[in-house]
């Protein structure tokens, strides 16, 4: 019975382990399959945005930006070209750049902003900031109250958020700072990444 019972566990800490995977690097390639979305969560300042790669095209969308320069500088490491630039309030930035209102289809990618943003990719779904959603996925870029259903299978939030309020239920939690790129992949499942920048 005990043989059983260590098994079960070294099987748990192993499945637990796979999903958070920490690494430092000078360059990177996300390695991403056919098919599969890669999502970086950017969080820099007064800066934030997605980088959404997708079978060799890459679509940047700007949630805030102060001051691009810092993006850019953000995603320097990651071995992509930015195809498109996606967002809500013309900013002033250069490039082959997309602003929309409501709704928006790009390389197989729904960008939906209603109450909150919803990006959808093979039935799956990632909410931005939501006071309430049907979701896979939820992203928090600024303090307030948080909503996670029971569908919910990952909840994100920039580091300026306090932690006091992060929703306890049994779900994937994941901070993303300056200091670190936090990739989700998306197919028939998902991974989460956390890879340290060298500084």
């Amino acid at each position: 019975m005990k043989k059983i019972i260590i098994i079960v566990v070294l099987l748990i800490n192993t499945i637990f382990i796979s999903k958070i995977k920490k690494v430092s690097l000078e360059k990177m390639n996300l390695s991403l399959k056919e098919n599969e979305l890669g999502i970086i969560f950017i969080n820099n300042g007064n800066n934030s945005g997605l980088l959404l790669c997708l079978n060799d095209k890459s679509i940047l969308y700007i949630l805030n930006c102060d001051n691009y320069d810092e993006i850019a500088k953000y995603i320097k490491l990651i071995d992509v070209n930015v195809d498109y630039i996606v967002m809500n309030s013309d900013y002033n930035i250069n490039g082959n750049k997309i602003v929309f209102n409501n709704l928006l289809s790009l390389n197989n990618i729904i960008f939906n902003r209603g109450d909150y943003i919803m990006i959808s990719y093979n039935d799956k779904s990632l909410c931005i900031n939501p006071k309430y959603n049907n979701c896979d996925y939820v992203y928090y870029t600024y303090d307030t109250d948080f909503y996670v259903n029971d569908n919910t299978k990952v909840f994100i939030y920039n580091d300026d958020i306090s932690t006091d309020k992060i929703y306890d239920k049994w779900v994937d939690k994941y901070k993303v700072t300056e200091n670190n790129y936090t990739i989700m992949k998306i197919k028939d499942d998902y991974e989460v990444l956390e890879i340290l920048k060298n500084i």
